[in-house]
């Protein structure tokens, strides 16, 4: 309707510049008459004396003008003039037209001028005399076409063919005269005044014009100045907001929103200035808007209501964008005043979060609090006559009159606490600390690097790459431009870029991709991701179905047995790997006479270190956990299940490199005797505490403190005392040399407990096989008159050469002690007045943090190095990119256990079988849905890496990777789902917890395709 409009209203304005047809008063059916006949209007176009009326109607600004009276013409006036005379009680429009800045006669009354134009219609139009309308009816004809959305201003640019309109200029448009007037003249083009509309109430309204701007013009200028500030600065957001106190203040989501917010709208405001005079339609401005930001990819909003509700609330916030901060409550004027009071409350609560209730912080505040807020205020203590009158004083000048119960209770609510049932969970906020997320930025560094040497890389033309991202299939310039050896222009890219290249490797290739041409001359590298799962035999859908009458099946009440799997997957060769007869035959020969590079494990749990023949792929394993089964998973058979794994890749990829990744669980972490490890090291020399092996002071950052220091990079620190070490920091000359060397004590002797395993040595002797904890054997022990002590043990004095240094001398010589406040320092930190743990005091604390100890190498990657391939460990609390995908993996087989009935999991052997089942490889967890999600755990992965680019916002950042790293917009999650995250990966959970929907979509699209 609206182009219809535009085309009646041109068309008529063409009619008005004909000499012929001026100077007369005529109806507007008649005015529809000349212009159908004199245009030669086609059939499907043609119009009535209502439609010409409400077309000149719908352009406001120009009606207003015909309506003026005659006495008061300005000059550029457009000589159009509308009356409305009433006849028979019918209402009828007369238009008048003349030449700009004339008016109508004013001798006589304008009824006495009306004329039925007879004259004018019994004209004969031929080809030699008929008119042209100004109008593109061919882009009236094609509003269906693609072309025809994109068509929205022509009116003025057909109207302007010399010039565009921009900014106020001439404040008017000339437009063109038809072209062969009627009756042989020439017809003089009036002009359209376009301030008409930018003056109008109407206009000034819309777009929020301030006091001290002329019109809507210069607001829309001063707006879209504004506007643009945002996007030429990066920190150009301040200018549209208000009532922050420092950056920080705002999320990175929410800077990125203020600068897609401020794209749109000035986009729209330029439409605006070109089309509004005569379309006079906003929300056609912001559909234009939204289609040309549409073409450039950019998608944040939905529809073109999205830009009109952002600018109303633009213009109505004083030309600021509205940001919701998180909600401050008003804390009761003791925790204002006092914030020290207030930390130590929450620091309180936080430690003791297992016993933690109203009583006990009412307890901590009555007995240590207040009496410390006292003895500093007034210098009284607790045993002071007058103790009680002071915190009655405390009391009244906060306020209070006593601190109840209920008014701790409300404390501990404004200061964020939630007092909620009870859940069966291990719940703790690790996701985003400090040392968690400084992993995660290394972790990714290492895995994209690493990507470079995987099958995971398509090359194509530069050709096909142009003709895909003009196609938006791939982000245009996410990939890596190189010349290959015959001189063709070529593009790689990841086979994540888009669903068709990993389809297009999927057919070609082994393993779904391949190589990089930047890898060089370095071995291709297969990464395998592992990880554990236990089914539950009676594990149900959370839902059931209820009869009418309320009844619902019977459904056991524990959980039944349980199973446990521990995988491996890789993109390569899926979900564990097949291994045919002949493929078990070529490792077995490779295996045999061979022995468990962990020999201990192998003897511990196999009875032999010797290597045993395989009877069926190594890389799902099932193990029947429990006392009275196969016990429990440890690193034992950990570490075996991988040399198996080992064994056999070695055999079926030997042109490969191999990197194995596994998550944080204790089977995992296990250290190495000698590894370096806080909890088995002592405050001072010798004792039990663990010989570790020598540590390389890489660099100052993460390794030396502020203090002086005996070491530099590059050196390597011991942790035992040598002969020409000079001992201990805190002995003198002489203490030092007398505790040089063991020392027997004279007349003096001790007596030794014995250990666990020496007892089960003694009780085996005397025919008794002991089990249990080591109070159970001490019992057994006792029962049967075997001493538990050895007596009589010659007393020795240790010297500090060649024992263990202990934290102290270590942290000493690393410069992490104040040699002014020695002897503030204690293993666990000492405690403020207020009881809270000081830190910064804590000896192990401050050696934990130190870089070599954060990244000590377990005893599963020493050992995996040894058998030479890469173990790595993905971060903690990080189960969205774990192991290649493998927790979407579990996900999907769990989905399909659940809707198992019930009758084929009662049985042990039934119960197996499904577990079984779940897993199959050409089932439920295909080749095609492991890349699927391990593609959803790179997104991921791609995903934090932009936000860490984001904001570390360093050119040297930038420079980490090779621009075809960088995340391509298409496969890179927003960053409301990241926030998301943040506040919901909170520990090590299922990726069921947080991605089903993604799963259950992977299993729907793979049946769909399999049918």
């Amino acid at each position: 309707m609206t182009k219809k409009n535009n085309f009646i209203f041109k068309t008529f304005l063409d009619a008005c510049k004909v000499e012929s047809f001026q100077n007369r008063w005529m109806c507007a059916e008649i005015w529809t008459e000349i212009i159908v006949k004199h245009f030669s209007i086609p059939p499907d176009l043609q119009f009535d004396g209502r439609m010409l009326v409400r077309a000149v109607s719908s352009k406001r600004h120009v009606a207003a003008s015909m309506d003026i009276p005659w006495n008061s013409i300005p000059s550029d006036h457009n000589g159009i003039f509308r009356r409305l005379l009433t006849k028979n009680g019918r209402r009828v429009h007369y238009f008048y037209a003349t030449s700009s800045g004339c008016s109508p006669g004013v001798e006589t009354c304008w009824t006495e001028e009306i004329d039925d134009a007879k004259d004018i219609l019994s004209i004969k139009v031929t080809r030699s005399n008929v008119l042209r309308t100004s109008y593109d009816i061919v882009s009236l004809n094609s509003a269906t076409s693609p072309a025809g959305k994109k068509r929205k201003l022509d009116i003025i640019m057909n109207e302007s063919k010399d010039g565009e309109l921009s900014g106020r200029g001439s404040g008017s448009l000339e437009t063109r005269p038809p072209s062969l007037p009627l009756g042989g003249c020439d017809a003089v083009a009036p002009q359209i005044d376009l301030n008409v509309y930018w003056s109008s109430t109407e206009a000034k309204k819309l777009f929020r014009a301030l006091d001290y701007e002329i019109d809507a013009l210069q607001a829309i200028n001063n707006q879209m100045e504004l506007l643009q500030s945002v996007l030429n600065d990066s920190k150009g957001y301040w200018n549209v907001i208000t009532g922050l106190e420092a950056d920080d203040d705002l999320t990175t989501h929410q800077k990125w929103s203020i600068r897609m917010k401020s794209q749109y709208l000035y986009c729209a405001l330029r439409y605006a200035k070109l089309n509004m005079p005569l379309c006079q339609n906003w929300d056609e401005c912001c559909k234009m808007a939204h289609e040309h930001l549409l073409m450039c990819g950019i998608t944040e909003a939905g529809r073109s209501r999205c830009i009109r509700n952002w600018y109303s609330g633009f213009v109505t916030n004083n030309r600021r964008f509205s940001v919701q901060l998180p909600t401050k409550h008003k804390l009761p004027m003791f925790l204002d005043l006092n914030p020290d009071a207030k930390e130590s409350i929450q620091l309180y609560c936080r430690e003791h979060l297992q016993e933690l209730s109203v009583e006990l912080v009412s307890e901590y505040i009555h007995d240590i609090l207040i009496p410390a807020m006292i003895q500093d205020k007034y210098n009284i203590t607790t045993d002071h006559e007058e103790y009680d009158a002071y915190e009655k004083t405390l009391y009244i000048e906060h306020g209070l009159k006593k601190l109840c119960p209920s008014t701790i209770y409300k404390w501990l609510k404004l200061l964020g606490f939630k007092y909620k049932p009870r859940r069966k969970c291990y719940y703790v906020n690790g996701h985003e600390k400090v040392d968690t997320v400084t992993y995660r930025s290394k972790y990714i560094h290492r895995y994209l690097q690493s990507e470079r040497r995987m099958f995971r890389w398509i090359q194509v033309t530069a050709n096909k790459s142009e003709e895909l991202e003009d196609n938006a299939v791939v982000t245009r310039n996410s990939g890596y431009k190189y010349t290959s050896e015959d001189g063709r222009e070529m593009v790689e890219y990841h086979v994540d870029s888009c669903k068709e290249f990993q389809d297009e490797c999927n057919l070609a290739t082994r393993f779904g991709g391949y190589l990089s041409v930047r890898a060089g001359h370095d071995r291709p590298l297969l990464s395998l991701g592992h990880d554990e799962a236990i089914f539950k035999q009676y594990t149900l859908t959370k839902s059931a179905w209820v009869t009418p009458e309320g009844s619902t099946a019977l459904v056991p009440k524990d959980e039944g047995q349980g199973r446990m799997i521990s995988a491996f997957q890789s993109r390569e060769f899926g979900f564990g790997m097949v291994m045919t007869d002949e493929d078990l035959q070529r490792v077995n020969e490779t295996r045999r006479g061979k022995i468990y590079t962990d020999e201990a494990a192998a003897i511990a749990k196999r009875g032999s270190a010797d290597k045993k023949n395989l009877l069926c792929s190594p890389f799902i394993l099932e193990f029947e956990y429990g006392v009275n089964f196969e016990g429990y998973w440890s690193y034992e058979h950990m570490v075996l299940q991988l040399e198996d794994c080992v064994d056999c890749m070695k055999v079926i990829a030997p042109e490969c490199d191999l990197m194995f990744l596994f998550d944080h669980s204790c089977g995992h972490d296990k250290q190495r005797e000698d590894g370096l490890n806080v909890e088995n090291m002592s405050k001072g020399f010798g004792g039990k505490q663990t010989k570790m092996h020598d540590s390389m002071i890489k660099e100052v950052n993460g390794y030396l403190g502020p203090y002086p220091t005996l070491l530099r990079p590059g050196d390597y620190q011991s942790f035992v005392f040598a002969g020409s070490d000079v001992g201990p920091f805190w002995l003198s000359e002489q203490e030092r040399e007398e505790q040089r060397h063991d020392q027997l004590v004279q007349g003096m002797t001790i007596k030794r407990k014995l250990r666990k395993d020496e007892l089960v040595k003694k009780l085996a002797e005397e025919g008794i096989v002991a089990t249990g904890n080591y109070q159970a054997v001490v019992k057994l022990a006792k029962e049967r008159n075997i001493p538990i002590f050895e007596e009589d043990l010659p007393k020795i004095r240790e010297g500090w050469v060649g024992k263990s240094k202990g934290i102290y001398q270590v942290l000493w010589e690393r410069g992490w002690l104040d040699p002014d406040n020695l002897k503030e320092y204690t293993m666990n930190g000492k405690k403020d007045r207020y009881g809270i743990i000081q830190l910064q005091y804590s000896l192990k604390n401050l050696l934990r943090s130190c870089r070599d100890f954060q990244e000590e190498e377990s005893l599963l990657q020493s050992m995996g190095r040894k058998m030479g391939v890469i173990v790595d460990r993905t971060p903690k609390c990080h189960c969205e990119l774990a192991g290649e995908g493998i927790e979407y993996s579990w996900g999907c087989a769990k989905n399909y256990y659940r809707t198992l009935p019930l009758r084929v999991k009662k049985s042990k052997e039934l119960f197996k079988e499904s577990v079984r089942k779940c897993l199959d490889q050409e089932t439920v967890l295909t080749k095609e849905r492991i890349r699927a999600f391990s593609r959803r755990a790179r997104q991921y992965t791609m995903a934090y890496y932009a936000l860490q680019l984001n904001q570390e916002n360093t050119q040297q950042q930038e420079q980490l990777l090779d621009h075809d790293n960088r995340p391509p917009h298409r496969n890179q999650l927003s960053a409301t789902k990241i926030e998301s995250m943040f506040k919901e990966f909170k520990t090590h959970r299922s990726a069921i917890d947080f991605d089903s929907q993604f799963i259950k979509s992977v299993i729907v699209k793979q049946e769909d395709l399999s049918n």
